[in-house]
């Protein structure tokens, strides 16, 4: 069984109560939910949240919610913490048959229709523990800020030879995610707040396996101009005026991912 889990919480500080400001028409959460919801090999969809009106809106568009604990320390929590809390229940509540984990963010909306799909077919067809989308990246220039107006150049590169984050989301079993998202952070830097986590450059180095996205589909929301950006792009390179019937029309297709299990 392959389930999406979808983390999104009320108490944003960035950007205030983003999970369900419109976007492109719908709450944010909304279009991970649709692109979710219409994947050939998804089975189920979750959300695990800690605000009313967002339960409310996953629930109208089509997610099961999982309602998180109440924790006195929730706005410096990361969000390995509330993923870890979904997939337990999760395994609790299906045992072995929940074998694959869809991780997403909703705050990463870019995502093409097809490619939640391919991606839990490339996991299964090569075995890779964990599969994620990344971006290509042809010229790269990092400066390490060593002081208020003082930065110096740490990497230079004009030769493809670097990715960034893709569309945010990613294919492990549940297994896999709990051992490495959640504890190697907890091992690393002894907690699981933001704090710390922001305290982990590399969590061991670990190599891992990626699709190649497009490079405009690492857009994040998590201030008013990356949101409104966003909007822009995900307009003009995957809607196209067409709305949420991009997805919906994906999902009625006869597709090579929607065929797989009879193959």
């Amino acid at each position: 069984m392959t389930i999406a889990c979808i983390i999104a919480r009320g108490g944003s500080k960035r950007l205030p109560r983003k999970n369900v400001k419109p976007f492109c028409g719908h709450p944010l959460i909304a279009w991970a939910i649709t692109q979710a919801r219409c994947s050939h090999l998804v089975d189920k969809v979750y959300l695990s949240t800690d605000d009313d009106e967002i339960q409310n809106v996953a629930e109208k568009y089509g997610a099961e919610v999982i309602r998180r604990p109440d924790w006195p320390d929730a706005d410096q929590a990361s969000g390995s913490r509330p993923m870890k809390h979904m997939i337990e229940v999760l395994s609790a509540r299906y045992g072995h048959e929940f074998n694959t984990v869809v991780s997403m963010l909703p705050t990463k909306p870019l995502v093409l229709p097809n490619q939640i799909d391919l991606a839990i077919l490339a996991r299964i067809k090569y075995g890779f523990d964990n599969i994620a989308y990344l971006c290509p990246e042809r010229q790269v220039i990092i400066f390490k800020k060593l002081s208020e107006h003082r930065v110096r150049n740490v990497i230079f590169d004009k030769t493809y030879g670097y990715v960034i984050d893709g569309p945010g989301f990613n294919v492990t079993s549940p297994g896999w995610y709990l051992n490495y998202f959640f504890n190697a952070q907890v091992e690393t830097t002894g907690d699981d707040t933001d704090k710390s986590a922001d305290k982990v450059s590399a969590q061991g180095g670990t190599e891992g396996y990626f699709l190649l996205a497009e490079n405009w589909q690492h857009g994040d929301v998590d201030t008013a101009q990356e949101f409104e950006f966003a909007e822009l792009v995900m307009e003009h390179y995957i809607l196209k005026g067409r709305g949420m019937a991009v997805y919906e029309e994906y999902a009625a297709k006869k597709h090579l991912a929607g065929n797989w299990r009879q193959q």
